[in-house]
């Protein structure tokens, strides 16, 4: 019964294939041409349209990891750059007279000149940290880790 089935399909393929070929051969001259000239573009087009592919996709891919590359190449040197500003303005902060005379004051153990200089820093920094959107917090510490000075979110924060 298989093999009848396998015979009866092969014997359907076989008619359909000749009546293919004769239906061709009965077409004039110029429809053969035509259809053989369809078939060459036909397939020429479609080749051309798969390489066009292949090249533009690899050409827009490359173009974008060039973009996302230099994307992140100036987005690190502008941390770079931001984190060396206040890597800057803090040494420089950090060398204001009246802050060494603070720990000065409180190495002495001269505690109400302390106090004075810590309401002058207080102050200062209030405004500093006004005029420096980026700066939500500012904190002196001491050696002990004892925070002497905290400023945070544009309020003095009180004394322990």
């Amino acid at each position: 019964m298989m093999q009848f089935r396998e015979n009866s399909s092969r014997r359907r393929i076989e008619i359909s294939q000749r009546l293919v070929y004769v239906r061709f051969m009965r077409l004039k001259i110029s429809q053969k041409l035509l259809m053989v000239f369809l078939g060459i573009a036909i397939v020429s087009t479609a080749t051309i349209f798969i390489l066009n592919y292949a090249v533009s996709s690899r050409a827009l891919t490359e173009r974008v990891k060039e973009e996302l590359m230099g994307a992140v190449s100036r987005s690190s040197k502008e941390v770079d750059n931001f984190l060396s500003d206040q890597k800057a303005e803090v040494l420089s902060l950090a060398q204001l007279p009246i802050l060494k005379d603070l720990f000065y004051s409180l190495r002495f153990g001269d505690y109400e000149d302390f106090d004075g200089k810590r309401e002058i820093l207080e102050s200062f920094f209030l405004r500093y940290q006004r005029h420096k959107e980026a700066i939500q917090a500012i904190r002196i510490v001491d050696t002990k880790g004892q925070v002497l000075i905290k400023i945070k979110e544009l309020k003095i924060r009180e004394r322990q």
